[in-house]
Formats: structure tokens, sequence, C-alpha cells
């Protein structure tokens, strides 16, 4: 997941990666995986227990500077009421 366009047809190079737009508008690093993961699991991608590996640059917003790998579980509590995300 990328919000620039270049990463994303680059990353569509690679064998069993799906780039997926992600837009960058939150400046908070968990906030943003929980966003990640909330698309993943509604776009039937992920499931309940399924790990993904999420990596990120910081600061956030600026390109070139991944330097932040993390293995995520994805989440039993998918967001619901009025934490349902709107992407």
């Amino acid at each position: 997941m990328t919000p620039e366009d270049s990463t994303r047809r680059r990353m569509s190079l690679y064998r069993d990666v799906q780039p997926i737009f992600l837009p960058q508008e939150q400046n908070d690093r968990e906030e943003l995986i929980r966003i990640a993961e909330q698309k993943l699991v509604d776009a039937k991608i992920v499931t309940q227990g399924d790990l993904i590996v999420v990596t990120i640059g910081e600061p956030l917003g600026q390109s070139g500077g991944t330097n932040t790998m993390k293995i995520v579980e994805i989440s039993a509590k998918p967001l619901g009421g009025s934490e349902q995300l709107r992407l």
C-alpha cells in the first residue's frame, strides 16, 4: 500500500504483490497501520489471524526513507459502528 503511483507501478513487477492505493492522510504510524489493516480485510485480501509485513518510512510523509518494518497480525476485532473507516 502506498500513496505513490510510481511505487505502485514498481511493486506490480514483483511476484505475488498486489499494490494498493492508500492515501497519506495520517501522521500517526499505528493509526496508518490500523487503516491499512481494515482496508485489506474489507477487500478480503486477508482474514483474522493472518500476518502481514508493513514497511514504513519515518517521519511519515517523506518519500525515500523506509526505515521501519513491522509484522502485524490481523486482529480479531474489526472496526464497527462509529469507528467504521470511510476510504
